[in-house]
């Protein structure tokens, strides 16, 4: 395993940088100024709430409240101040402070007809969007996306959503999606991008429940209502900073923060139904008869042969059968609420959020009444075993506890309880049993006479009617009980300290807990009549997964002259990934026994925690100059568990260049062309191996030795065996990428363009290399750094505002990816449509419908009342209040 060597050069960087912060206050005690104001909009004066001002070329930074007003402060001298909001044109003005005075800056902002989110979330902080080299896709608006649409998880905000980014959502309730940031990059680990939330590294493994293939994820115990922001940073050039693992790209997740002014409750309902609409195949028999004259069924090399003459073709289709098939309308129930407000300087955000999910499958009632002619209850878990239940709760604290010191709090807890029947490739799967129909709808006559129904007897092992299924019936299929339970604590701080306006200190500490429950029964006599199955088994698994994050950064601003800002961070971080278990399994149980401890025969298996750990350091440099031309490089070192015991770290570079060029003088000017921005990155990262992967292990055996060399039998005795064989030389692999492109703004700003360019190989591939059994090793195979992966592709999106009136908006983005990546991916085209009708009233409704895998049609309805006045319908007035904002009865009147 790695140890971790502390650098002397960074060592001397955080020191010095301490010695600043604890000098500092005394320096900036003497002199000080204050610049307040009020930003409102242009069309209407309305005040606009958490608008982003500060202070350029120093760390000053506020957020307008409720009335749209801001509090900055900083040393003396003439600066520039910008505000920049989401659809809002940015402004800026310049202003002189005095020494121990204060200025007014007001600022009246024009609305964007493309509305861009101009603030994105980097590893290092906030920065605007056109200081960046690389694409960072913001999705933005999350919230009015889960009043409007059906979004039941975090796969369904991100689903056509960003150029380059692929999403697969499950195809059952709470299943696990697949994402794929710009292709595939690895070969043999995962393709997966990291999860960040309010700091925190997420834990989004996948977990198998035995289905036969489907698996779940821990992505969905997040709750969409919760959240306020998602970013996905694309590629090693935007992730370098992010550190090993980060080569996949990270998906940053930000959740709701408080805003002040008048407490705001928020409660919304969600009701619908759940469908599977998907075709499935249906099945032929070929009916004939061979040389003697037997009916017989044909196939194509009996055809072909002439061992068997084709008469007839039947076809059937179990599936859409309505009498047998366990397809079926599901059905969705959420509740929640949300409370929020605060002043200046605390503020709250609290929710809380019940759902259920009751999948489209259900036990037909065919085989319902076979159980009430045996007198067997039908269990809730028979009768719908496909089940998804989230109850979660947040809390979020923003508080401002000196001019200087910041602090915000954020925890939230969430327990999902799902369950899921067999499927995919797997005997156990209703699908398989009812894809091997035998073409035709079977009579009870087939028990009787076989051969007159091509050989399908249409009885199962318990002589059961089969209705049509080769094997078992659905009512066998769906005793087997698969359950999951999760609890989910993700808990974050953050402070920011400002001793002097030029630094700026910040750390974020959080935890990632999950605590799983896994839990497989089949009753005694219970399931499907195969092998020793229906005499009974359980399994209890017990899980724990726990991600810890620290990091720490502090940045130094200076501008040396009016038209060059620069900006130094050094900073640090520490993720320590966790996990453990503990499984015992029981066969045999008997009559009514449904926990290990009652079973014939019992095992079991634990881990003890095993843990990944990296511990990086990096260091950026930022230049700014004229406000138009942005470079920055920096460096990364990154140091991890995974790694073999003779490699030590590695280093991430990066860098990157954005250019206005249209806001040069000697740039032509073009009737249609409204600004113009270069851009171009360079960045490294990587994927560590698995956590032992580099360790040579040992596996446990019990052997029998005899007492004496003429004893027949001996004694069982414990030891131990080589298992994997390690490898002290082995590194992550090294994903590098080369990524240009240009965004422009035309046609009087309406129409928005953003071409991207990326070339990404990756190296040192991890790849298990064959060895020859005669070499007699413990194992056949040791995992090595050997090949490579090549990945580029072009990205577009096109983004224009059709029509914006006070009671209708449509906007149109088309996004294109086109990738080559070995191998190929798929280009998907997405061409979304909204319309935003006037949100001024109380009570909203809408209703929308999904066609995908598992279909859902809810009407959601959301009720916002903003103590002390309650929210009125604003048609009925003259106001002029925008149809995306909610207006309180003072406004309205």
């Amino acid at each position: 395993m790695t140890s971790f060597r502390r650098s002397s050069v960074v060592a001397r960087l955080r020191a010095a940088l301490v010695t600043v912060a604890l000098s500092a206050p005394a320096l900036a005690a003497a002199q000080s100024g204050t610049i307040t104001g009020r930003v409102v909009a242009a069309s209407n004066g309305q005040p606009l709430a958490e608008s982003r001002v500060f202070v350029v070329g120093t760390q000053a930074v506020a957020t307008t409240n409720a009335d749209g007003r801001y509090t900055l402060r900083t040393a003396p001298g003439t600066f520039e101040v910008r505000v920049i909001r989401v659809g809002f044109q940015e402004q800026k003005k310049p202003v002189t402070v005095a020494a121990n005075g204060s200025a007014v800056v007001d600022f009246s902002m024009a609305v964007a007809i493309v509305k861009l989110t101009e603030i994105v979330t980097t590893a290092t902080g906030e920065q605007r969007r056109i200081e960046l080299g690389h694409s960072v896709q913001t999705l933005g608006d999350i919230g009015n996306k889960v009043e409007t649409q059906p979004v039941t998880n975090l796969a369904d905000l991100m689903v056509a959503k960003a150029p380059g980014v692929v999403v697969l959502p499950g195809n059952m309730t709470g299943s696990a999606p697949t994402v794929r940031i710009r292709g595939i990059k690895s070969l043999s680990l995962s393709s997966e991008p990291i999860y960040v939330i309010d700091g925190v590294r997420l834990n989004s493994s996948a977990l198998a429940l035995g289905t036969g293939g489907t698996t779940v994820s821990l992505l969905n115990t997040l709750n969409p209502e919760e959240i306020s922001d998602i970013e996905i940073v694309k590629g090693p050039s935007a992730a370098t900073l992010y550190g090993t693992d980060a080569a996949n790209g990270v998906i940053v997740i930000t959740t709701k923060k408080g805003q002040a002014g008048a407490t705001r409750w928020t409660w919304h309902g969600d009701l619908g139904s759940v469908q599977d609409r998907n075709k499935y195949p249906t099945q032929y028999a070929l009916w004939g008869h061979n040389a003697a004259g037997a009916l017989s069924r044909c196939v194509l090399v009996t055809v072909a042969s002439g061992a068997c003459a084709a008469d007839s073709i039947t076809s059937y289709n179990l599936l859409a059968d309505e009498q047998v098939s366990p397809k079926s309308h599901g059905l969705r129930q959420q509740g929640g609420g949300q409370v929020s407000g605060g002043t200046d300087m605390v503020r709250y955000f609290i929710s809380g959020d019940a759902e259920h999910e009751r999948g489209p499958l259900e036990m037909p009632a065919f085989y319902r009444q076979y159980f009430d002619s045996l007198g067997q209850k039908v269990r809730e878990e028979w009768l719908h075993p496909e089940s998804f239940k989230r109850n979660s709760m947040r809390a979020n604290v923003n508080a401002v506890l000196t001019p200087k010191l910041d602090v915000s709090v954020n925890a939230g807890y969430t327990k999902t309880d799902q369950r899921l029947p067999q499927v995919d490739n797997n005997t156990f799967s209703y699908i398989y049993q009812a894809f091997n129909n035998p073409g035709f709808k079977p009579t009870v006559g087939c028990q009787t006479n076989s051969a007159s129904c091509l050989g399908y007897t249409n009885k199962g092992g318990l002589g059961e009617i089969l209705g049509g299924f080769v094997q078992f019936t659905p009512g066998q299929l769906f005793q087997v009980f698969n359950n999951l339970d999760v609890d989910r604590f993700i808990n974050s701080a953050t402070a920011q300290y400002r001793p002097i306006p030029w630094i700026s200190v910040n750390a974020t500490g959080g935890f990632d807990y999950a605590q799983r429950d896994r839990f497989q029964l089949c009753r005694f006599a219970e399931c499907p009549a195969s092998g020793t199955t229906r005499l009974g088994f359980v399994g209890d698994t017990r899980a724990s997964d726990r991600n810890l994050s620290l990091k720490a950064s502090g940045a130094s601003t200076w501008q040396p002259r009016a038209t060059l800002n620069l900006q130094t961070t050094v900073g640090a971080d520490y993720v320590n990934q966790q996990s453990e278990f503990a499984t015992a399994n029981g066969n045999q149980l008997p009559p009514g026994a449904q926990n290990v401890g009652q079973a014939a025969i019992q095992t079991a298996d634990s881990r003890l925690p095993q843990a990944n750990k990296t511990l990086g350091y990096y260091a950026q440099e930022q230049i700014a100059v004229r406000d138009r031309l942005f470079l920055t490089v920096a460096a990364r070192s990154d140091q991890n568990s995974a790694f073999g015991t003779k490699f030590q770290s590695v280093l991430y570079p990066k860098a990157s260049v954005s250019y206005i060029i249209s806001d040069e003088s000697f740039f032509p000017r073009i009737a249609f062309l409204n600004s113009l921005r270069l851009r171009g990155a360079y960045g490294a990262s990587g994927v560590q191996p698995g956590a032992t992967t580099a360790l040579q292990t040992y596996a446990s055996q019990t052997v029998n030795i005899a007492g004496s060399t003429v004893a027949v039998t001996g004694t069982d005795s414990p030891g131990l065996r080589a298992d994997s064989l390690g490898n002290p030389d082995l590194k992550p692999e090294r994903s590098t990428e080369r990524e240009f492109g240009f965004e422009s703004r035309m046609f009087g700003s309406r129409v928005n363009l953003d071409v991207t360019y990326y070339n990404n190989v990756t190296k040192d591939a991890l790849i298990n290399q064959p060895i020859a059994a005669s070499a007699g090793a413990s194992a056949l195979a040791v995992t090595r750094n050997l090949g490579s992966v090549r990945n580029s592709g072009i990205e577009a999106t096109v983004t224009t505002t059709i029509l914006d009136t006070r009671n209708f908006a449509s906007r149109w983005v088309s996004i294109r990816p086109a990738s080559r990546t070995r191998p190929s991916e798929p280009v998907r085209t997405a061409i979304r449509s909204a319309c935003r009708f006037a949100a001024c009233s109380r009570a909203t409704s809408r209703t929308t419908t999904r066609t995908t895998t598992a279909s859902s049609s809810p009407m959601k309805s959301r009720w916002t009342i903003s103590s002390p006045s309650w929210a009125i319908p604003c048609r009925a007035t003259s106001s002029p209040c925008r149809t995306d904002s909610m207006c309180s009865s003072a406004s309205c009147t």
